[in-house]
């Protein structure tokens, strides 16, 4: 889970990250790097962007 610690670093540090712009952008782009690399939720299921928030947020 490496990745997720990444992102939710970059995501911390952002300040304005509770916009909603910045979410959706954030999103998108971890959403696309995950899915490259085949990434999944613990049910082995594809990742979807509700969870993959919650996860960055530290919400798990």
């Amino acid at each position: 889970m490496r990745i997720i610690l990444v992102f939710r670093q970059l995501l911390h540090e952002r300040s304005t990250f509770s916009t909603e712009l910045f979410k959706q952008t954030f999103l998108k782009i971890v959403l696309k790097t995950f899915k490259q690399i085949g990434f999944c939720n613990r049910q082995n299921a594809p990742i979807n962007k509700l969870h993959l928030w919650h996860r960055l947020i530290g919400i798990d």
